[in-house]
């Protein structure tokens, strides 16, 4: 009787951690890995990166950001990110660098100011958040610190008519449909009438706008058609000048008659 008891108690305690082992701990978690992450040259440099852990079937945009309590806005974050996703529209991955594998290394160009965020005197991120076929789902976001070395003071002497000057940082892509600003998020169009896309850029550098394989719409020049409902990804590319280097952007739209 005592052993049977002794028995008893131990395939209950064996039970009880059966049931209090959390769901998710065989789920891995999302990472983002690489560097260098501090010292970074404030006029620009380059992050070997790899994101790691992603499910299956699922794409990221990994960006730097302003460090925030909330998931940052568009506004909060370099325009030059990558979409990192296991499944490209039509198979063949771009070579520019802004779509990237997961599990698999890749470079995200980084400056130490752009926009409104300068980050001498804010706290930046590199940002890892799920992709616009999922722009609500907060599960995979995660982020890691960076830094950058000081500013360099501007030089105290006029520099000579042949110097030239090194470009400030990425281009700035203003995008709009309509009233409808690009973003992150897709944006709705209509398939029954052609699409008109405006692109502003910084540099004042004329844009390319293609549609990315896989999609249904088909865009000549700047105006976009759509002929059947479903989703369709947009992206704008600047080449840069002297003064802005190159920035490529991915915009979701949702298509629907």
């Amino acid at each position: 009787m005592k052993l049977r008891s002794i028995a008893t108690g131990i395939i209950a305690v064996a039970l009880i951690g059966v049931v209090a082992l959390p769901a998710s701990a065989a789920t891995s978690k999302v990472q983002i890995v690489g560097g260098p992450l501090k010292a970074l040259a404030f006029a620009g440099d380059n992050i070997h990166l790899t994101v790691k852990g992603l499910p299956k079937k699922t794409g990221v945009y990994v960006r730097e950001c302003l460090a925030t309590s909330k998931r940052p806005t568009a506004a909060q974050c370099n325009g030059n990110g990558v979409w990192v996703t296991p499944s490209f529209p039509g198979g063949i991955y771009p070579t520019d660098g802004t779509v990237g594998k997961p599990n698999t290394d890749f470079v995200l160009p980084v400056v130490g100011a752009f926009g409104d965020v300068d980050c001498s005197v804010s706290k930046c991120v590199i940002y890892v958040q799920r992709d616009h076929l999922g722009p609500t789902d907060k599960s995979l976001d995660t982020s890691v610190k960076i830094s950058f070395a000081a500013r360099l003071a501007a030089p105290v002497t006029a520099p000579s008519a042949a110097a030239t000057s090194a470009p400030i940082g990425p281009d700035v892509l203003t995008s709009t449909i309509g009233s409808a600003i690009l973003g992150d998020a897709p944006t709705a169009i209509n398939a029954s009438v052609d699409q008109t896309i405006v692109v502003k850029t910084l540099s004042g550098v004329t844009p390319t706008i293609v549609a990315l394989p896989g999609g249904n719409c088909v865009i000549t020049g700047t105006t976009i058609a759509a002929g059947w409902s479903g989703y369709c990804v947009v992206q704008v590319s600047s080449a840069g000048n002297a003064s802005y280097t190159k920035v490529s952007k991915v915009y979701p739209l949702s298509v629907a008659k």
